[in-house]
């Protein structure tokens, strides 16, 4: 029909479509004219008789290739192949803006943008302002409205008696476009037909004002045309204007050829397009046309005629030549594909009922075919087609678009991923009025209009009927203003789709055709609007995916030879684009990994002390340290003082608009990249990847008082209270104690009759930003006594049932030896009696497993304490936290039940509220931290931060194991609180507020600190899953993991953490791989051993290259390790290149992380940058 594939290469016709004669108005896509280079040839071919050069496909192969492509575009392989690309497609539309937009706006020229309304119907051209004046105007006054009455009465008009103002109930004076609307009925659409007028404004004023068969031949409609033109020529706006060419006899386009000559009705703004609305089946019942041959005569005939004699109609040929292309317009609901009548010839279609559109639109071409063979045999202008398709209907209807036409209009219907990539290929010009859509039928956000122009979709904005859906004097500004907002275009952008405009129209013809220099300006002009870089682009993606599509057909697909080789998107960075903003960026990312590196690099203890005997531990300034003979052994560390100027300037830097600006940029990327990476090695990556149920996993964030589920602790208290019931558990005020059973009595409650609801300590809407309410949530069936009996190591049973539950929950894990866990347990600083207490506790009930590791939980709680008197200051709230683990490091003989439990034991926590409001950080020492207020956040993180440095250097040097600081950040409150993560913590828990900062969130992924988040505990206490940032971090490359938090209370099966990850995949589309890897982070977070690593996840588990991932034992696949691998290494390499003199390090890099490992192989269990 006009585009064929020969031989397995795409065949396009330079001047004329192969099989038509129908004039190509738009450059073939890619050719040297769409960049500026030189012109193709337009050359006409001389023929004397109308027949066409080759034959015209019957309708019969119509049907054929139209049921054809119908199947291909139902085909589940094609639609899989073609959903992958568009989605691909736009991805990298979103890359190449994110890169490109400065330079875009640097060589394109927006002011010369040159704008073309490729749709506008005469009769809806008029604003309503203008309109509504107009009408009231000329109903008052003269001709008189009995002249129009009566034309209408001989129309069949129905209008009553009373003239017309009194019929409408209107006064003229104060109309109004919704007082003379349509009656509101329900239009029939079923039928197609002229749609657009049943729809809107009353009869009697559509025949009055806006016909060209009007009062005085059309007067009112042709002084309503001439205002446009005056509105167009005063904006420098071109529009391609629609007349209405109905087919009701032979004269009407006579009619309107004189309509057009007698207003004279020219503007070199406007060119002409013949509207057909599909009205066959009105004009049937009115007894017009016998059938739709006569109605396509009445429509052709008087052209043919004066096509091969202008002399018959010199008004008629005139005016053909300047009608650049036929329309047709009404859908229906009627589907080609499945009509039973189908193959009756259009002379035989004597039904009052309209044939299908894509019927319509065969015959219809089919004359125009004809009509054009005969006109370019003549040298005459030949005529474009551009139906209305794809509005309504079914979707043979655009199929046949495809097929047939030039360019089509209104195609919101075209969300078919195949069609939208055949509509690519062929660049096929779609007409939009996104606002006049959202006025119908489709809102903004549901138009296929975004979408379809990223992928590079040969789309433009057009008004259609402004009169109707547009509020301003020239609509099409209106069209690309609220465009750009809604759809947040940029400047360039708004250029390509004028650009679209000019392409698709015929003025771009009518420029390089025409001699005159006005009009040379005008090509020139509206070629050199859009920016070289947008084209070229736009160019080499569609050579590449021509040539992709060709190379797939021929069977030539890449085989990658090694698992970890994937599909690539290179991205290339010139020199010269290079801007001082970028470099600023980047000096300020060298200072915070700097910061950094000072607070966070281990040294080790210099001494010449063998075994550190005869020394001390003692407080200097709040913070711990070593002595021997008063003398300080170890090496001082940055004072608080420096800690407060060191945090000062990365909170100017994280709130700043240098780095951010930058980090949005390279985290945009980031995130298409990841996208892409994920569609082009989907498959690779799934036939790679291992099971996800038997993936080593690690839940590295929970709280060992919630650590089970609610089924969990109502069985145990069912069953203690059942075997238990003379346990003495509590004491009475007069001393004596109180069994198990007489607990239970006092509370009124019956173990029997206990039920989760009733046990009352799952999460509500009572929990959402009360965090007292939460805590509440810890006493079951609201009873303090419950708790302090059930999950408190300190109380008459001496933690024993604790503990005993607490065995129940290790005996899940164990059993399955792919769940493991990090439970916290709680040191409140009471006194320096609580670390002994507990580890006797830890040795006397044997809670120990080779599943779990603990951590140690420091409740910011200072304020109560020092409310109650516990305390005096804080400086005695860090020497009962620390000063026990001193004595246990520098004399565990004497402190064996510590001892061993600090083997246990892997890192600390820092815990509590965050959504509070913190104090202004001063450079208070804790021994003058006396009145009753809670330091501030940022002040608790430094002095846990400097007193676990201190110890971990000692117990380092005496071959003991050492611990992270691991704190509660970013859970809510304040985004600074992840500022002094960043310089402080090894590993965070939460870290949600990181969505608030590009420039910390973007930090944290270059730095690869670990984040354990929880995404179904923040749903219920600060942050909606919808909102949780965590698909996003983990898409950028940060990392990150999911954990359980309190399965007590949000969680229900007997797996929480496999909850927590079926939750995510299901909300967030994560695919197995995706899963498989955010595991295999938490193990490399965790706090276990070597050994374990090595056989759960490979022996060089600690390389972040494919070398360190055993995909046999991580079950993850090579391709997605050696896509974080690339990704860093270039982000590392971008940041470099803006640096002069220094560099930063890439963590990815084996040998770096080789001599990282080795340097820490006896401290930390996993490494820290």
């Amino acid at each position: 029909y006009q585009r064929r594939v020969h031989g397995g290469e795409w065949e396009w016709t330079a001047s004329r479509r192969d099989s038509t004669g129908i004039w190509m108005t738009t450059s073939p896509p890619n050719s040297p004219f769409e960049l500026g280079e030189s012109l193709p040839s337009f050359e006409p071919i001389a023929r004397g008789d109308m027949t066409p050069r080759v034959s015209i496909p019957t309708f019969r192969e119509f049907m054929k290739d139209l049921q054809k492509i119908h199947n291909v575009v139902n085909d589940g392989p094609v639609l899989s192949f073609a959903s992958l690309q568009i989605r691909i497609l736009n991805l990298m539309f979103e890359m190449h803006r994110i890169l490109n937009t400065k330079v875009e706006s640097k060589t394109g020229h927006d002011y010369l943008n040159v704008q073309v309304d490729n749709a506008l119907q005469v009769r809806a051209a008029s604003d309503r302002t203008h309109f509504c004046t107009a009408v009231g105007r000329w109903a008052n006054g003269p001709p008189k409205m009995e002249e129009v009455l009566k034309l209408l009465d001989e129309r069949g008009v129905k209008r009553g008696v009373p003239p017309m103002p009194q019929q409408l109930h209107l006064q003229m004076d104060l109309i109004t476009l919704s007082k003379i609307d349509s009656s509101g009925d329900e239009v029939d659409t079923s039928e197609g037909g002229d749609i657009i007028s049943q729809q809107y404004v009353h009869p009697i004023i559509r025949e009055a004002f806006l016909s060209t068969n009007g009062p005085e031949q059309g007067v009112y409609l042709a002084s309503l045309t001439k205002d446009v033109f005056r509105l167009l020529e005063g904006s420098a706006t071109y529009a391609e204007m629609r007349m209405d060419l109905n087919g009701e006899d032979p004269q009407e386009i006579i009619r309107l050829a004189h309509w057009v000559s007698n207003h004279e009705l020219h503007c070199k703004y406007v060119r002409w397009s013949i509207q057909v609305p599909t009205t066959y089946y009105q004009l049937k019942k009115k007894g017009k046309v016998n059938s739709l041959a006569e109605l396509l005569d009445n429509i052709f005939k008087p052209m043919m005629d004066v096509t091969r004699d202008p002399t018959v109609n010199p008004t008629l040929a005139g005016f053909l030549f300047k009608v650049k292309s036929f329309c047709l317009m009404g859908e229906g609901r009627k589907d080609l594909v499945k009509s039973k009548t189908a193959s009756i010839d259009p002379v035989d279609w004597t039904s009052k009922a309209n044939p299908s559109y894509a019927y319509y639109m065969y015959y219809f071409w089919q004359r125009l075919v004809m009509l054009n063979e005969s006109r370019s045999s003549r040298d005459m202008n030949t005529f474009m087609f551009r139906p209305d398709c794809g509005e309504e209907g079914p979707s043979t209807n655009l199929i046949a678009g495809y097929l047939l036409a030039d360019h089509i209009t209104n195609a919101v219907g075209l969300t078919s991923p195949v069609m939208q990539y055949l509509f690519y290929l062929f660049q096929i010009g779609i007409s939009y009025s996104v606002v006049g859509a959202n006025e119908r039928n489709t809102t903004f956000q549901d138009h296929p209009f975004q979408l379809l122009f990223k992928c590079g979709l040969r789309v433009s904005l057009c008004t259609y009927i402004p009169l109707h859906t547009h509020r301003s004097e020239i609509a099409i500004n209106e069209e690309y203003s609220l465009c750009r907002r809604i759809y947040k275009l940029t400047a360039t952008d708004i250029s390509e789709i004028s650009y679209n405009s000019v392409l698709q129209s015929c003025f771009y013809t009518d420029w390089i055709e025409n001699d005159d220099e006005q009009c040379r300006q005008l090509y020139l002009k509206s070629l050199c609007s859009l920016s070289s870089v947008r084209k070229i682009y736009r160019s080499n993606v569609l050579d590449q995916e021509r040539e992709w599509v060709i190379r797939c057909a021929n069977g030539k697909s890449l085989s990658t030879q090694e698992d970890w080789e994937y599909d690539r998107i290179k991205i290339q960075v010139p020199q010269e684009l290079i801007e001082n903003s970028d470099m600023k960026a980047c000096e300020q990312i060298f200072y915070a990994i700097n910061a950094r590196r000072k607070y966070l690099k281990f040294k080790k203890l210099v001494t010449n002390l063998k075994n550190l005997e005869n020394t001390i531990a003692k407080s200097k300034d709040g913070v711990f340290m070593l002595y021997y003979n008063d003398e300080l052994v170890q090496e001082v560390l940055p004072s608080l003082k420096e800690y407060i100027e060191d945090f000062r300037i990365m909170k100017d830097i994280a709130d700043g608009g240098t780095l951010r600006a930058l980090a949005t940029q390279r985290l945009q990327l980031l995130d298409l990249q990841f996208e892409l990476h994920r569609r082009l090695n989907f498959k690779l990556e799934k036939s790679q990847s291992g099971d996800f149920y038997q993936c080593f996993k690690v839940d590295n964030h929970v709280h060992m008082a919630a650590g089970m589920i609610p089924k969990q602790l109502r069985d145990f208290i069912q069953r203690k209270a059942t075997t238990c019931s003379e346990d003495i558990v509590a004491m009475n005020k007069d001393g004596q104690g109180i069994t198990l059973g007489q607990l239970f009595q006092q509370l009124d409650l019956d173990p029997e009759e206990l039920t989760i609801q009733k046990l009352d300590v799952q999460e509500d809407q009572a929990l959402f930003e009360r965090f007292d309410n939460f805590n509440a949530k810890y006493n079951p069936c609201a009873q303090p006594s419950l708790r302090e009996l059930f999950l408190k190591t300190n109380n008459q049973v001496k933690g024993r049932y604790f503990a005993e539950l607490i065995r129940d929950v290790f005996q899940d894990s164990e059993a399955n030896r792919v769940w493991y866990t990090e439970f916290r347990l709680s040191i409140y600083g009471r006194s320096c009696d609580e670390w002994r207490d507990l580890a006797d506790w830890y040795v006397a009930n044997r809670v120990q497993s080779d599943t779990n590791k603990w951590i140690i939980q420091i409740p910011r709680l200072y304020s109560m304490l020092k409310s109650s008197g516990a305390i005096t200051n804080f400086a005695q709230f860090i020497h009962n936290v620390f000063y026990p683990l001193w004595q246990a490091t520098l004399d565990p003989k004497n402190n064996q039940t510590i001892d061993y439990f600090l083997q246990d034991v892997v890192g600390f926590d820092s815990v509590d509220n965050e959504n509070v409001t913190d104090k202004a950080l001063t450079n208070t020492l804790p021994n003058y931290w006396d009145n009753n207020d809670n330091p501030p956040y940022a002040y608790w993180m430094y002095y846990m931060w400097a007193n676990i440095k201190t110890l971990n250097q000692v117990r380092r040097h005496l071959g003991m194991s050492t611990f992270e600081f691991r704190p509660h950040c970013g859970e809510s409150g304040s985004m600074h609180h992840m500022t002094s993560g960043f310089l402080l913590a090894h590993k965070i828990n939460h870290g949600v507020m990181l969505r608030q900062s590009p420039a910390l969130m973007y930090l944290y992924m270059l730095r690869q600190i670990p984040l354990s988040v929880s995404p179904l505990s923040n749903n219920s206490l600060f942050l909606l899953y919808k909102d949780n940032p965590f698909p996003q971090m983990f898409k950028y490359g940060l990392n990150v993991t999911l954990s359980t938090d309190d399965p007590l209370q949000f969680h229900h099966t007997a797996q929480p953490l496999v909850e927590e990850y079926c939750v995510a995949s299901k909300m967030w589309k994560f695919s197995v791989t995706d899963m498989i890897e955010i595991a295999r982070y938490s193990a490399l977070h965790s706090g276990f051993g070597a050994d374990i690593k090595e056989a759960k996840l490979g022996k060089l588990f600690w390389l972040a290259s494919v070398r360190g991932n055993d995909s046999k034992r991580s079950q993850l696949s090579n391709a997605r390790v050696a896509y974080r691998y690339d990704r860093m290494g270039e982000e590392v390499a971008y940041i470099n290149s803006f640096l002069v003199d220094k560099k930063i390090d890439n963590i990815f890099d084996d040998d770096i992380r080789e001599l990282h490992y080795h340097e820490q192989e006896f401290s930390f269990p996993s490494f820290v940058f």
